[in-house]
């Protein structure tokens, strides 16, 4: 009789580890696409750091067919270029950036 019950707990406990084990999974990251510039991720903003925006202009480049050159003229010209702020630390106008694309080198 006791063996039952220690074959039913044992049964118990593992059945609890593999619910808790399927609750912990974290939802796979929505997919972005790669033709324009995006926010990182937990930041909902219309600007991000230029530091940040420069890491996904190959990408872009890439994705859209361009030199990575002209891509950096252009975050560049969407940068706000205030004195005294570091250039990693400065803002890139998403919004405009990602509609300048557009209009230069749209997606077919």
């Amino acid at each position: 009789m006791s063996r039952i019950f220690l074959a039913l707990a044992a049964l118990g406990i593992l059945l609890l580890l593999l619910a808790g084990v399927t609750d912990q999974r974290a939802p796979s990251p929505p997919s972005q696409d790669l033709a324009y510039f995006h926010a990182m991720s937990g930041h909902a903003s219309a600007s991000l750091e230029l530091s940040d925006a420069s890491m996904q202009v190959k990408a872009v480049a890439a994705r859209r067919h361009v030199l990575v050159a002209d891509v950096h003229r252009l975050l560049q010209d969407y940068t706000d270029n205030m004195p005294g702020v570091p250039l990693a630390d400065r803002r890139v106008d998403l919004n405009g950036l990602n509609q300048k694309l557009d209009e230069l080198w749209p997606m077919k």
